[in-house]
């Protein structure tokens, strides 16, 4: 009794990857500047906010209520408004990208948790996966955010780098920001604006992703040692990941594991999570996987990692994300489907999927087009008892469209026929949505 009371005690006792990380401790003067940063980055108001008149000041008086103690975060108008302060210009893409890797709760915001988690994550990291979109901005602000400009030299980064790295790594680090160049031609001290500091830190990232845990190490045979072990221990994701890097790490017919069992296993386990499925799109996007994966496969990987992204997009409702993802899937899809190895079936669903985003973003004519195409999919494939579903699905959507676009005629139509079909194969939950659709329509 007392070794089972014991065994859930150390059960309780074991952290999760996420509360070790926030456990780390920053030193005194990164932590002062990180929340200057967060600061600062909360403050930030766009332009284009529209300032109340004299008028609506008094009504806003008049009716004014004490607010709940709101707790503070930003997004990415503030974002938008930071990047046009430093002078870089990017994609909106690119500053979404930056919000939805580091927002756990997915609220479209950044909190201090998010954003203190993010970081951290960032500077414990040896596998060069972690995303580093939103901490190449923060870090870039912490070099400059207490001196009102937005550029640095070597003087501004010197104190926060030496905190991190020490005296032994200090030039080494420098290097990685300013180049052999500290001063200008005329023997000025150099100064970097985001732009090119960006651009030097993605040439970092990309040679620490390459190197990963392996950054120091040459012989091949101490990667495989750390494989053989790393594979022995109780598997969580994250290990999952780190031996997956490992494994990229040395010639595919020296790896030391079964690579497609432990790629199969860790793509399985997968969940809905907007950092895990960052990790995974990188790994599944790394060049030296095609060494290690056949072709049909990887792209198999690709699937299933950019549909659960685009899924997660259509919650979050970033509607029109979800919808280039999805159209991007049903072309892999279709690479595969070319040499029958792709079921026809999760390519109709994933079909369905991209008709609700369309639907969902008011694309009704767009999203009938896509039903008629799934028409014909299934009419070459009604030998397949499975499809009947499907098809029972399909008809339904019809008619929501049809309705959507005032064709009540034909929105009573398909809702008809869909129906038919779910009592004539005993498919009771659709055929309770059904008729409540037509007796609201009627």
């Amino acid at each position: 009794m007392n070794s089972r009371v014991d065994e859930k005690k150390k059960a309780k006792q074991v952290k999760t990857l996420e509360e070790t990380i926030m456990d780390q401790q920053l030193e005194t003067l990164e932590n002062s500047r990180l929340k200057q940063v967060f600061e600062h980055l909360v403050s930030q108001v766009p332009k284009q906010v529209k300032q109340p008149d004299s008028q609506d000041l008094k009504k806003r008086k008049k009716n004014f209520k004490e607010p709940e103690q709101e707790v503070p975060t930003f997004g990415i108008a503030n974002i938008e408004a930071i990047l046009e302060k430093v002078g870089y210009t990017p994609e909106r893409d690119e500053i979404e990208q930056m919000i939805w890797e580091v927002d756990e709760d997915l609220d479209n915001r950044v909190s201090w948790y998010e954003f203190e988690l993010m970081f951290k994550r960032c500077i414990y990291d040896q596998t060069g996966l972690e995303p580093r979109n939103l901490f190449n901005l923060t870090q870039f602000l912490m070099y400059c955010v207490n001196q009102h400009k937005y550029s640095i030299t070597v003087e501004d980064t010197l104190e926060l780098i030496y905190v991190r790295h020490k005296r032994q790594n200090l030039d080494e680090e420098i290097f990685k920001i300013f180049g052999s160049d500290e001063k200008t031609a005329d023997g000025q001290e150099k100064a970097i604006d985001y732009k090119e500091y960006l651009s030097q830190m993605k040439k970092k990232d990309f040679n620490n992703r390459i190197s990963g845990y392996t950054k120091r190490v040459i012989m091949t045979d101490k990667i495989i040692q750390t494989i053989y072990k790393l594979s022995k221990l109780e598997q969580q994701l994250h290990h999952k990941e780190t031996l997956i890097l490992l494994c990229l790490q040395v010639p595919p017919t020296q790896i030391p594991i079964d690579f497609q069992a432990l790629m199969f296993e860790y793509m399985r386990n997968l969940e809905q999570d907007n950092h895990q499925l960052s990790v995974a799109y990188n790994l599944v996007y790394d060049k030296r996987m095609k060494l290690m994966v056949p072709e049909d496969q990887l792209i198999m990987y690709k699937i299933m990692v950019c549909k659960a992204i685009g899924i997660l997009y259509k919650r979050m409702q970033k509607l029109q994300l979800s919808i280039q993802t999805l159209k991007y899937v049903i072309k892999l899809e279709q690479q595969l489907i070319k040499y029958n190895k792709y079921e026809m079936l999760e390519h109709i669903q994933t079909r369905l999927s991209l008709v609700a985003g369309l639907s969902k973003n008011q694309n009704h004519q767009v999203a009938l087009n896509q039903l008629k195409l799934i028409q014909n999919l299934i009419e070459n494939h009604q030998n397949d008892p499975k499809m009947k579903r499907l098809e029972c699905i399909m008809y339904y959507n019809m008619g929501v469209e049809w309705e959507h676009l005032l064709e009540r005629e034909h929105a009573v139509l398909n809702f008809e026929i869909a129906l038919t079909i779910s009592q004539n194969h005993k498919l009771e939950e659709l055929e309770a949505m059904i008729s409540k659709a037509i007796k609201l329509l009627k």
